[in-house]
């Protein structure tokens, strides 16, 4: 962290943590440190930080960065003090462009990382109302929580994105990115009911998403994406490993799309890791599911399925064992275990 020109910190832009943004952004940078910082703030530097995310977001303007220092564990308390951040976070409508970055190891755990978890077992952790907010670099969590608690009022998510209209609750939640992050324990089956969309990440119109270098482990739902007033369109999920013991999963991305205007939904070199998910009480029970297979298009293209069978892995409609695949969706270049003599060695065709 430097100094700059009338006592004002900069944050440094090291591969890809931090924001070209702020070079013109130096009174609206705020950080926070579990261990130092107070609710008083006034945050406007490592000196003086906030305890907790959701505070600097109360005093932030749009468009800020929020840096956030781990929470290191003192080898002197007990086995699970001091590790996580306990929080209840949103980013309102009124507060667009605001970005949640860690600033620990990369893709980190609790140790060494930024970890952060609800404050209340059945909550969801981080619901983004606005447009344009980058979260990065966390190691974001429902460790705790009761599985299946989610409810029409109130929906259990990690981070939640869904469109609302109704007035003194708006939300619009347009070019959002969730990048760098690892994803655990999340607790609820993934739905697609408008009123209660749950997953690790839940999106609903969330459009012109991206979904970026993640790590899931052990969720019972990855992501979902579910038009809910429009269309969910325009979404980028890329270079994601969703893995974890599979009785611990349910779906790894169910898509929820029945309309012409679903377009440009692009699923491209993820690993789908550790077999199939078959949780017991599973309604998916596949690396991915479509539910509605006759409108709207986009692209499964270059990712690797931890399946050593090809036999109806990838079937189209609701034929498929392993995922179901709309039959509009175009299907290139995806592999399986392949453990034959001739060609095409590991190539899944739907």
């Amino acid at each position: 962290m430097s100094k700059i020109e009338g006592g004002l910190f900069a944050a440094p832009n090291f591969g890809g943590t931090g924001r070209l943004m702020d070079m013109w952004n130096s009174n609206n940078i705020y950080f926070v440190d579990a261990v130092n910082g107070s609710t008083g703030g006034p945050g406007k530097d490592p000196e003086t930080p906030f305890a907790l995310p959701s505070e600097a977001i109360d005093a932030c303007a749009m468009g800020a960065s929020i840096y956030i220092k781990p929470y290191i564990l003192d080898q002197s308390l007990t086995a699970g003090q001091g590790v996580y951040y306990t929080d209840d976070i949103v980013i309102p409508y009124e507060k667009s462009g605001i970005a949640l970055v860690g600033c620990g190891n990369p893709n980190p755990h609790n140790y060494a990382g930024v970890g952060i978890k609800p404050s209340t077992v059945t909550g969801t952790l981080i619901e983004i109302k606005s447009n344009s907010n980058l979260i990065e670099n966390m190691h974001l969590t429902l460790a705790g929580g009761t599985s299946d608690s989610a409810t029409g009022t109130n929906p259990q998510a990690i981070i939640l994105m869904r469109r609302v209209i109704t007035a003194g609750s708006l939300s619009r939640t347009y070019g959002n990115t969730v990048r760098g992050c690892r994803f655990s324990d999340d607790k609820s089956h993934p739905t697609i009911t408008p009123a209660c969309l749950t997953s690790s990440i839940a999106l609903g119109c969330a459009v012109h998403t991206i979904i970026e270098d993640n790590i899931f482990e052990d969720c019972l739902g990855g992501i979902v994406m579910q038009s809910v007033i429009g269309n969910q369109e325009d979404t980028t999920v890329r270079r994601n490993v969703f893995g974890g013991k599979p009785s611990a999963r349910d779906c790894d991305i169910v898509l929820s799309i029945n309309n012409a205007s679903c377009v440009n939904i692009t699923i491209f070199d993820n690993i789908f890791a550790d077999g199939k998910p078959h949780h017991v009480g599973g309604s998916h029970r596949r690396f991915i599911s479509m539910p509605y297979v006759d409108y709207g298009t986009g692209i499964l293209a270059n990712n690797y399925f931890a399946s050593s069978t090809v036999s109806n892995a990838m079937g189209e409609s609701t034929g498929g064992t392993d995922s179901i695949v709309a039959e509009n969706f175009f299907f290139c270049g995806n592999y399986y275990q392949g453990s034959g003599t001739t060609a095409p060695y590991g190539l899944i065709t739907t």
